[in-house]
């Protein structure tokens, strides 16, 4: 009797508190419709589609496992939010504040982050691809194994992020600022970084096969291990760059500053170099 009665007691509190939770949530969306705002919300596994959140605040808020797509999140604030394993795709973000916060493992395909801020925000194994990340800034931000094929990252502040083995096949990187960025094994397959800044950057082990560097800065830039064939490194600056290992056969280096590079079994278009070896 002891046992059947404690049983009923548990199932009668599991019950009210899936209720409260329920309830609690039901109370947050009103709250955001009528407001705007919401910060430290709990709007996990939340369907959004298609919402009109722009100018909204919903800071420090759980949005795990939700669906934002095709909605209007111009100029809203995620500061810190979780936003992990969530479907953003074909959205405008553009102008959002995702300061710090944590959007791994999510789908933002097509979307528009236009001036956006990421700064120290987690994208590790998002879908970034063929979004618009013009003039955004991602200084610091985690990009680790992202697809960000065939995206437009036009002068955009990717300074020291981590792109660790990313996907940027095809992708727009013209006068971006990579300065210190890790691109360690990242695919940047027949993209374009015109006039960029990737001073002090790892682009080791890195395919960039018919890739247009022209009027790049490389100085002190680690290539060793990236294949560069085909490359377009016209008017580029490489000085005190590391080549060892690297594959530039095929490359243009018309009016590029080559000082004090280090070469190691390095392919130039001339034949093998070697002057680094130790």
């Amino acid at each position: 009797m002891f046992k059947k009665r404690f049983l009923l007691t548990f199932a009668f509190i599991s019950f009210f508190s899936q209720n409260i939770d329920l309830l609690a949530k039901v109370n947050y969306l009103l709250k955001l419709k009528e407001t705007g705002n919401c910060i430290s919300c709990d709007l996990t596994k939340e369907d959004l589609f298609g919402i009109d959140l722009s100018f909204s605040n919903l800071d420090e808020s759980n949005l795990k496992f939700s669906n934002l797509g095709h909605s209007n999140l111009f100029e809203t604030s995620f500061g810190q939010s979780n936003l992990s394993y969530s479907d953003i795709s074909m959205s405008n973000l553009s102008g959002a504040y995702l300061f710090a916060a944590k959007i791994r493992n999510s789908n933002l395909s097509g979307s528009d982050l236009y001036n956006s801020v990421c700064i120290k925000t987690d994208f590790s194994n998002s879908n970034l691809s063929y979004a618009i990340l013009d003039e955004a800034n991602f200084n610091n931000a985690n990009l680790s194994k992202v697809n960000l094929k065939g995206s437009s990252l036009y002068f955009t502040n990717l300074s020291k992020a981590n792109l660790y083995k990313a996907n940027l096949k095809n992708s727009n990187l013209d006068e971006a600022n990579l300065y210190r960025a890790n691109l360690y094994g990242a695919n940047l397959l027949e993209s374009s970084l015109s006039n960029s800044n990737l001073q002090g950057s790892i682009l080791k082990n890195s395919n960039l096969k018919n890739v247009n560097l022209s009027f790049s800065k490389l100085l002190n830039a680690n290539l060793d291990g990236a294949d560069l064939r085909g490359a377009n490194l016209n008017y580029s600056n490489l000085k005190g760059a590391s080549l060892k290992g690297a594959n530039l056969k095929n490359v243009s280096l018309i009016g590029a500053i080559m000082e004090n590079i280090s070469t190691c079994k390095t392919v130039m278009p001339w034949g093998i170099e070697n002057t680094n070896c130790d």
